[in-house]
């Protein structure tokens, strides 16, 4: 699956790096968030909708595939 804001930065062009650049946002963080590792604190959601030119809160991150068992 991939995460809303991974498709948006795809259709903007635009890398991992280039949205750190413009967030300041370190890249590994953004890479760990489109992945479902992480969660964003809600200043980093702004930065990133800034960049990506849509809301904070339509920022979410995706739910990554745990097997158990």
């Amino acid at each position: 699956m991939i995460s809303n804001i991974k498709k948006r930065r795809q259709t903007l062009e635009l890398s991992q790096y280039a949205v750190a650049y413009l967030t300041g946002i370190p890249q590994s963080q953004i890479s760990l968030f489109e992945r479902g590792l992480i969660t964003l604190s809600a200043a980093d959601k702004e930065r990133i909708a800034k960049v990506l030119q849509i809301p904070a809160k339509d920022i979410k991150p995706i739910l990554p595939d745990i097997k158990i068992g």
